[in-house]
């Protein structure tokens, strides 16, 4: 039995076995495993944060073009299973994430779309996730999906 268990040898009048007994744990232990929990959370959410900074393809991208705005709309995304699509793109030489794709003209875009209303983990990434980027050639694009189409 593990240890938040302990054997009942006290009034056992059914005649049977010695049952196991559910210890309570204490406030401080509750504490420290919800405090487990949410590190492991957060590691997980960094865990796939990473995993979309890699594969995200835009020309030029840099490491210091990742801002904390930029990687605060990403976790999100990550975090929240009702977000259906996250855009990256360059808005006036600075990279931006959205949850919509801008109405405005852009050159060079990514986006991650959410294939189920699931939490993306580092396990399931290439399973809940598609992601492509979208070039400035619209004409391209066409015949991209015209060709995968058929």
């Amino acid at each position: 039995m593990g240890k938040w268990f302990r054997w009942n040898n006290a009034n056992n009048s059914s005649g049977l076995p010695n049952q196991p007994q559910p210890l309570l744990k204490p406030r401080c232990i509750l504490g420290a495993v919800e405090k487990y929990e949410e590190v492991q959370n957060l590691q997980a959410v960094l865990e796939v944060c990473e995993l979309i900074k890699n594969v995200t393809t835009l020309y030029s991208l840099t490491e210091e073009d990742w801002t904390d705005d930029v990687m605060s709309q990403v976790s999100n995304f990550v975090s929240t299973a009702a977000i259906p699509i996250l855009v990256i793109y360059y808005e006036d030489d600075t990279l931006r994430a959205a949850f919509e794709i801008p109405s405005h003209p852009l050159l060079d875009v990514f986006y991650f779309l959410r294939m189920y209303e699931e939490p993306v983990t580092a396990d399931s990434f290439f399973d809940i996730l598609e992601f492509r980027s979208i070039p400035a050639s619209i004409e391209g694009m066409c015949i991209c999906i015209r060709f995968t189409e058929r």
